[in-house]
């Protein structure tokens, strides 16, 4: 608790503000008995429901944050029962892209279930904050840096080929579609951004201002890729 609320206390001070909105726990959470294990690298989540909620609400009560939340990027099992407990965080940050993909993010071996805790928060009224949504470039144009061929985000890249030949078609911007299909995504209700330059951001301006895709287009995006990871 003292951790984070000293970490609170600082971004408070660099920010000149009194509260934040949000205060969300960044790492991953795994299961208990996955802890410590090779590859699972993550708060458990043993610890999360014993110290760090007490934590938050603690900060919430005392008018520091507005509300809390969490990564839905650690082990689906995880992540999905902390949306069921209570109680709920108030938003969760999911992997939002048409490869359903968390790429080089991942550090565990089971699925990324993606659209399952999507699914799960809405029935719990969870916001949701998508995340990746180009998947760390793969779904752009061109990768901005050079990675080896195994590297998730150049399988990713390629895996990603036939999507870029239809945006080729449509005379879309891949990044621009990307983001829109993340928007149009049932119970999405903002996308965090991960652009490099202006150019990207006044792509994803233009893309949310043109609003969600016809279930048409998501349709011909979905048969163009195989959206598993």
């Amino acid at each position: 608790a003292s951790r984070l609320e000293t970490s609170l206390h600082e971004s408070l001070a660099r920010l000149r503000l009194g509260r934040v909105d949000l205060f969300l726990l960044h790492g991953q959470l795994v299961p208990d008995a996955r802890a410590g294990q090779k590859g699972y690298r993550g708060t458990p989540r043993a610890l999360f429901v014993e110290h760090v909620i007490p934590a938050f609400e603690g900060l919430r009560v005392r008018g520091l944050i507005g509300a809390w939340g969490i990564s839905g990027v650690g082990v689906p099992e995880s992540v999905i029962e902390t949306l069921l407990g209570d109680p709920a965080p108030a938003v969760v940050q999911v992997i939002t892209n048409l490869l359903d993909s968390p790429g080089g993010m991942k550090s565990f071996e089971e699925e990324a279930r993606p659209r399952e805790i999507l699914a799960t928060a809405a029935t719990r009224g969870v916001g949701v904050m998508g995340i990746r949504a180009v998947q760390a470039g793969a779904l752009t144009s061109a990768l901005d840096r050079p990675l080896t061929d195994d590297h998730p985000e150049m399988a990713d890249f390629r895996r990603a080929a036939p999507f870029r030949a239809l945006c080729a078609e449509l005379g879309e911007s891949p990044a621009a579609l990307a983001h829109r299909y993340a928007l149009s995504m049932p119970g999405v209700a903002t996308v965090v951004l991960g652009v490099k330059d202006r150019v990207e951001l006044r792509e994803c301006v233009e893309a949310e201002r043109r609003g969600r895709l016809d279930a048409g287009l998501v349709a011909r995006i979905d048969a163009a890729v195989v959206s598993t990871v």
